[in-house]
């Protein structure tokens, strides 16, 4: 699950304590993972609502590869965690989908967070497997996330239409739809 964690130099790039946050994240003791969690969206992928509302600045979040270099780990987390919270590792793949989004700053950055996005795409078969979770935070978190896949347009709808047609706890459905509607204005859910 984090297989290969420290083979990578995460001193150079000022990252001293992303493989403990990345340990932690499956801690048996909620407070470290809570901590874990908070730690990584913080000092790692940087990035919340009210920043693509901001237009906040993709040069302040991506001046090192780090966001790209946890992903592995975090897709790993989901594969394998046995106390990991995975809606949370869920919402933090969302966020760095989120970095395609930002105001461009050069090809460098733009660059970049497309490499993140193609390795958040590696999870594909993982997604699918957690797409019919039985937390309906789960469920949902994974739609969002292959909402987000708009260039595997082809790929991700007919999991979305089969979770969306197979959910039922009304709001998570609701929220389902609504969410597929505004990514894919001009499809039709069933």
């Amino acid at each position: 699950m984090l297989e290969g964690l420290k083979e990578i130099d995460w001193d150079s790039r000022n990252a001293t304590r992303v493989p403990i946050w990345l340990q932690e994240l499956d801690s048996p003791k909620e407070t470290k993972r809570i901590m874990a969690w908070e730690n990584l969206e913080s000092e790692v992928i940087k990035i919340n609502d009210q920043d693509y509302d901001s237009g906040k600045r993709i040069s302040n979040i991506l001046n090192t590869d780090t966001p790209l270099l946890i992903v592995p780990f975090l897709i790993g987390l989901l594969k394998t965690g046995t106390n990991v919270n995975k809606s949370r590792i869920v919402g933090m793949l969302l966020s760095m989908m989120g970095y395609v989004e930002m105001r461009d700053e050069g090809d460098s950055y733009k660059s970049l967070a497309w490499q993140i996005y193609e390795e958040i795409w590696q999870g594909l078969d993982m997604y699918l497997k957690l797409i019919f979770d039985s937390d309906k935070y789960i469920r949902s978190g994974i739609v969002s996330l292959l909402c987000d896949f708009q260039t595997y347009s082809e790929v991700v709808l007919p999991h979305i239409r089969k979770a969306i047609r197979e959910e039922q706890d009304e709001e998570t459905k609701d929220w389902m739809q609504q969410r597929f509607k505004k990514q894919f204005p001009d499809e039709d859910i069933y």
